[in-house]
């Protein structure tokens, strides 16, 4: 959603637009590449009500202060449901396009901070979302990075926390979560050969280190 709306921002006067339209299930089906068919289109819908139906909590805490977020991502969303997938508009003047409206605080979000993502990677990963994550998260970390900085993977601030990776605990803790990131940084550069991000092993654990760089996107061509 958020690719669409950059997208869109150059019909709109160069600002994110909040409304985001598709005129057909297919068009929708398209734009991520996905299968043309109804059971895709329902899954498809699926998701964006749960996402419609949730609000995202996030922040930082420590010892003696916690700092806490809210967000909704959409205020309205408009899905029409038809077997005929190429079908625009169904008939009648209350039935529009298919239509998603962001919230005031999301959209303002993206207008700020909306780092370039590869439609194509994310199709790939499909079936993993962990790699997916990662690599969404190397993306913003070069994108809004400030020269060359280094994340360590363990402790406060580190690469476990800011993912939200459960586990790897324990003595053996840190080397097995540097074997799970040395094995996602490795799928990560094969779609993003360039990625200006090494991993540097130490007795602690590790740390990464990180260089702005932006994504160099590729369009992603609809299927037929």
């Amino acid at each position: 959603v958020s690719t669409l709306a950059a997208r869109g921002r150059k019909a709109n006067g160069g600002k994110i637009p909040r409304v985001i339209e598709f005129a057909s299930g297919a068009d929708f089906l398209k734009a991520f590449g996905l299968p043309l068919d109804g059971r895709t289109y329902k899954r498809a819908q699926d998701r964006f009500l749960r996402v419609f139906y949730s609000t995202w909590f996030f922040g930082k805490k420590n010892q003696h202060r916690a700092r806490m977020f809210a967000v909704r991502f959409f205020d309205s969303i408009d899905l029409w449901f038809s077997k005929d997938l190429d079908s625009a508009t169904l008939p009648g003047e209350d039935f529009k396009n298919n239509r998603i409206v962001l919230s005031e605080a999301f959209a303002a979000d993206l207008e700020r901070h909306l780092p370039p993502i590869d439609l194509n990677a994310i199709a790939a990963w499909s079936d993993k979302p962990t790699v997916a994550y990662f690599y969404m998260w190397l993306g913003w970390r070069c994108y809004t990075a400030r020269g060359r900085i280094n994340i360590p993977l363990m402790g406060s601030g580190g690469v476990k926390e800011q993912c939200g990776f459960d586990g790897y605990e324990g003595e053996r803790g840190p080397r097995r979560f540097r074997q799970k990131v040395t094995e996602l940084l490795s799928e990560v550069k094969l779609a993003w050969p360039d990625c200006p991000v090494d991993l540097v092993s130490t007795p602690q654990g590790g740390y990464l280190t990180i260089e702005r760089k932006a994504l160099a996107i590729h369009e992603r061509t609809p299927k037929a």
